[in-house]
């Protein structure tokens, strides 16, 4: 069995560290990009204009997608807290793992429920414009 030196675990903890905060970037970046263009989609002139549904479901999108944002920048700053405070001890005192798996359960259901909403507005605008016809038919004989 090999030992592990403290040089492997800085090594390890300096790994986590940096996958952590790639994972924290992406998780403000994803929802604060589809926040974005949902909300273009209730305020830009859209042919043919969105129906009550429709609106319904991109307003789910932007309130879920603002919440998740908000999630995952409250966990970045627990986890730059954290970090801090280990940096300053030097031997890094333990991560408070169920804060932070708290928050993230969080910006999972947010995250999920405003894909499931995007999904579900995506799906009414293609049936939407597929009822409405391009051209109207020659009556004429």
């Amino acid at each position: 069995m090999t030992s592990v030196g403290p040089e492997d675990k800085k090594e390890a903890m300096k790994w986590a560290r940096d996958s952590a905060m790639e994972f924290q970037k992406l998780a403000v970046a994803m929802p604060t990009g589809i926040l974005a263009i949902f909300f273009l989609a209730l305020t830009g002139k859209i042919d043919p204009p969105l129906d009550g549904n429709e609106q319904g479901c991109a307003v789910g999108v932007i309130f879920t997608m603002s919440v998740a944002c908000a999630i995952a920048i409250v966990t970045w700053m627990i986890d730059v807290g954290t970090n801090a405070a280990a940096a300053a001890a030097e031997t890094g005192p333990p991560r408070p793992t169920g804060r932070i798996s708290l928050w993230l359960v969080a910006f999972a259901v947010f995250f999920g429920i405003g894909l499931f909403c995007a999904f579900v507005y995506l799906n009414l605008r293609i049936h939407h414009s597929a009822l409405i016809p391009t051209s109207m038919p020659s009556t004429s004989h």
